[in-house]
């Protein structure tokens, strides 16, 4: 059988480019060497939510005294094997809802690990014969890595995959990486208790991010007692009876029970046929592809995080749609320069387009302004009053070049920004639009009209 397309990797990438090929009425096979959802449904976005989620409801109930609130009888008590357990329970229910909807769909799902014959043939291990299809996508994605000299042993140094399906709660931990994943983490086991070490490299947390949410993150760790070392490599790892030892480009030594590494991760490319087909590499390893995610080979794509470009997964999906577009003759470029990005530390981060320092380093002329969640009513009627508003736009047009938001539901937030910066929006006409009152997201026209 003749598939339209062949779909190798069931992350976002895959998974949403299938469904709406099915939904175009494409003949589709989508191939999975491990569980229908990739990397962000199994280990990685859903599960960390759900953990956090908890973390978020226990940090709560300590509190629960600011909101007149009286726990007279008992003790509060975390238990988390039922943390763990809640979280494997949402990822099969999310998992097995996505398998029905693909195979309602009509999609053909193959379990096995696939390598490309030629370019329309795939051969999948368990399958007496070639898979063959007109068109094919790459959705592979990325797994954790070993980075330096640093070997993840699965005991006493983790990755993130680790630290997910672990059913124990460490007493203290060392976290290598102050990226979104590091500083995720980091709140999460501050809030139930494990005594925290972050190893930053750069000489900010979140170095992509704006200077002053990374400045905002830094005080509440502190405020967390989260202890944060940043312009510091782990030069040197020693095993000991406790745990882990680690020694900082400065010479000190830091010990805790766990090493969790949150950074390097590398491209699923090995093993693929990608070379022998004629597939390009880039340098860093990602699969090289143009505006439409086509490789060197033209029948071939590649998208979401093997393709190099911004590894998130609602990127990946988009690309995935993007590319089923292109196939159906009505071609379309992704706009990267406007994706809104979730960080889901404590409270949470939502951004969208340029940096203060990127507009500063580009010479570009800008005009900043900032309001405090404590001023919103109802930040303060639910004690959420951390937090910021920071609007970047140009002076005289008013349009708007960044939008960067620390605080509760600042990843709901951010999307109306995106919305208006796609639209090309002003910031003169978005102050014309009525925001309900009191509401969080009020917080950005009040911005604009400071």
């Amino acid at each position: 059988m003749m598939y339209d397309l062949a779909i190798i990797g069931a992350g976002p990438g895959g998974y949403e480019a299938a469904l709406y090929a099915a939904k175009k009425n494409l003949k589709v096979v989508l191939i999975e060497k491990d569980l229908i959802g990739g990397t962000c449904l199994n280990r990685g976005c859903i599960p960390t939510k759900a953990i956090l989620s908890s973390a978020k409801a226990y940090r709560l109930m300590k509190s629960a005294g600011r909101f007149g609130i009286e726990i007279s009888e008992g003790s509060l008590s975390l238990s988390y094997e039922k943390v763990m357990a809640r979280k494997d329970s949402i990822v099969d229910i999310n998992r097995k809802a996505l398998e029905g909807q693909l195979r309602k769909a009509g999609i053909t799902l193959v379990f096995g690990s696939a390598k490309i014959i030629d370019v329309t043939s795939i051969s999948v291990t368990g399958q007496p014969d070639p898979i063959t299809a007109r068109y094919v996508i790459v959705a592979t994605g990325t797994r954790t890595a070993n980075i330096g000299n640093i070997e993840i042993d699965h005991k006493d140094i983790l990755s993130s995959d680790d630290i997910l399906s672990s059913q124990e709660l460490p007493e203290s931990m060392i976290i290598m990486g102050g990226g979104v994943m590091g500083c995720e983490f980091a709140f999460i086991f501050a809030e139930f208790g494990v005594n925290v070490t972050v190893v930053e490299a750069q000489d900010f947390l979140l170095p992509l991010e704006d200077h002053d949410l990374s400045t905002l993150v830094l005080r509440e760790m502190k405020k967390k007692k989260i202890k944060v070392l940043t312009g510091k490599k782990i030069e040197k790892i020693e095993h000991s009876a406790s745990g882990i030892n680690i020694i900082d480009s400065d010479g000190a030594l830091h010990s805790a029970q766990k090493l969790l590494v949150t950074v390097g991760r590398r491209k699923i490319t090995d093993n693929l046929g990608l070379i022998e087909t004629g597939i390009t590499l880039d340098k860093q390893g990602s699969i090289a592809v143009n505006d439409y995610m086509q490789t060197s080979v033209p029948t071939i794509y590649a998208v979401g995080d093997v393709s190099g470009k911004k590894m998130v997964a609602h990127v990946a999906a988009e690309q995935g749609r993007s590319v089923i577009d292109h196939i159906l003759g009505v071609p379309r470029k992704i706009n990267y320069k406007n994706v809104p990005m979730s960080i889901f530390t404590i409270p949470e981060i939502g951004s969208v387009g340029l940096t203060e320092n990127e507009l500063i380093n580009g010479h570009l002329p800008y005009v900043s302004k900032q309001y405090l969640y404590r001023s919103l009513g109802k930040a303060q009627a639910e004690d959420e009053i951390v937090g910021l508003f920071k609007i970047l736009f140009e002076p005289e047009s008013g349009v708007i070049l960044g939008v960067h938001i620390m605080g509760e539901h600042a990843s709901d937030i951010i999307m109306e920004a995106a919305i208006a910066m796609e639209t090309a929006i002003t910031v003169s006409a978005f102050t014309n639009v009525i925001h309900a009152h009191p509401t969080y997201a009020e917080g950005l026209r009040l911005t604009m009209l400071e």
